[in-house]
C-alpha cells in the first residue's frame, strides 16, 4: 500500500468509502466537493486528506486531519476508514499514524479528536488500542414524514405568533437576519455539550454559512427586529436521502415559551412541501430539553455519532 495525498481523481473512491461508513447520510461527489469548498473557506481552517492505494491503483482507505473554525487552539480532528475487505492488514494504522503526524506538524498540541458511529464497537476497540478514549456520545433520531400527523400540534405555531413573535421561513435570509442568526448561535453554542471550546467568529461563520448552494430552509422567530431563535433544514441532494436539521437554538431568556417546538414544526412543514421522505437530527445525550422536543414530535432514536479523543 502507498499512502499519498488526496487528488480530485479520488473523489469517487472516497465518496464510496464515506457512504459505506455512514449510510444514513450519504453524499455524492458534487456534495463532497462543495463541503470541501466550505471547509476551505474558513479563515482558520487547515486540513488535509490522504488515501491508501494498492499497487493496482485501487483506493482501499482514506484519512483526514485538520483544525476547523470553532475548535480550541491546539486541538485537531482526525479520521480514518478502510474498505471492509481490506481490513486487518495494517492499512488503517498507517493512515491514522500519517494523519496524526500531519496534525502534530501543523499545530496540534492539546488533543486529537475523532468521530465514529456508536454502534461500531469494533472500530471503538481499534481506536482504544491506539490511545483514544470516549469523550461524548450523541443521539441520532429519525422522523418518518409519511406517518406525520400535524393535527397533534394544531394551533401551536399560531399561539406563539399570538404571543407577539414573528415566525417565518426563508431560503435567503437578509443581512440583518444573518447577523441575528450568528448572535443566537454564538450565545447558545457553549450550552451544547459537543461544544469544541471556542465561539466561531462572524467572519468564519458567514464564510461557512454563505459558501456553496446547498438547498436549505431557515426557520426564524423574531421578537420585533431581533432574531431570538432559528433552525435550519438541509434538504437532500442525493436520491433516497432525507432532510437533516443541522441547528435549532433559542436565546436563553426566551426559552420555555414553545419557540423551539414552533421552529421544528416550521421545518417539518417545509420538508413536507419539498417532498422529503424523512428527517434526521443529532443531539447530545445531555441535551434533555431538545431530546424532549424531538420525542414529542415523534422522532425515533437511533445510535448516533461518538466523539473520542487522545491527549497529546
Amino acid at each position: 500500500m502507498t499512502i499519498r495525498p488526496f487528488t480530485p481523481d479520488d473523489y469517487v473512491a472516497v465518496v464510496t468509502l464515506r457512504n459505506a461508513a455512514n449510510p444514513r447520510r450519504p453524499v455524492s461527489v458534487a456534495v463532497l466537493q462543495e463541503m470541501d469548498a466550505v471547509e476551505s473557506a474558513g479563515p482558520s481552517a487547515v486540513w488535509t486528506r490522504l488515501v491508501a492505494e494498492d499497487p493496482a491503483g485501487v483506493v482501499a482507505g482514506y484519512a483526514e486531519s485538520g483544525h476547523f473554525a470553532g475548535m480550541a487552539e491546539g486541538r485537531f480532528s482526525v479520521y480514518a476508514t478502510v474498505r471492509r475487505d481490506c481490513r486487518g492488514r495494517g492499512i488503517g494504522s498507517r493512515l491514522l499514524e500519517e494523519a496524526e503526524r500531519w496534525a502534530l506538524a501543523h499545530g496540534a498540541r492539546e488533543e486529537l479528536t475523532a468521530r465514529m458511529r456508536s454502534d461500531d464497537p469494533e472500530s471503538f476497540a481499534w481506536a482504544k488500542r491506539r490511545g483514544y478514549v470516549l469523550d461524548l456520545d450523541r443521539m441520532e433520531a429519525v422522523l418518518d414524514l409519511a406517518a406525520w400527523d400535524a393535527t397533534r400540534f394544531a394551533g401551536h405555531v399560531d399561539s406563539v405568533r399570538a404571543g407577539g413573535f414573528l415566525l417565518t421561513t426563508t431560503e435567503q435570509p437578509s443581512e440583518a437576519d444573518l447577523q441575528g442568526m450568528y448572535a443566537v448561535e454564538a450565545a447558545t453554542a457553549p450550552d451544547i455539550p459537543d461544544f469544541e471550546g471556542q465561539v466561531i467568529t462572524w467572519a468564519e461563520w458567514s464564510a461557512e454559512f454563505l459558501q456553496g448552494d446547498a438547498p436549505r430552509v431557515i426557520a426564524l422567530v423574531l421578537d420585533g427586529p431581533r432574531v431570538v431563535g432559528w433552525s435550519v433544514l438541509s434538504l437532500p441532494r442525493v436520491e433516497g436521502a432525507g432532510g437533516h436539521t443541522n441547528f435549532t437554538g433559542v436565546l436563553r431568556e426566551y426559552r420555555g415559551r414553545g419557540l423551539a417546538l414552533a421552529l421544528k414544526l416550521l421545518t417539518i412543514e417545509s420538508a413536507l412541501a419539498h417532498g422529503v421522505p424523512f428527517l434526521t437530527t443529532t443531539n447530545d445525550l445531555e441535551n434533555r430539553a431538545m431530546l424532549a422536543v424531538n420525542a414529542k414530535l415523534g422522532y425515533r432514536n437511533l445510535p448516533g455519532p461518538r466523539r473520542i479523543k487522545k491527549a497529546l
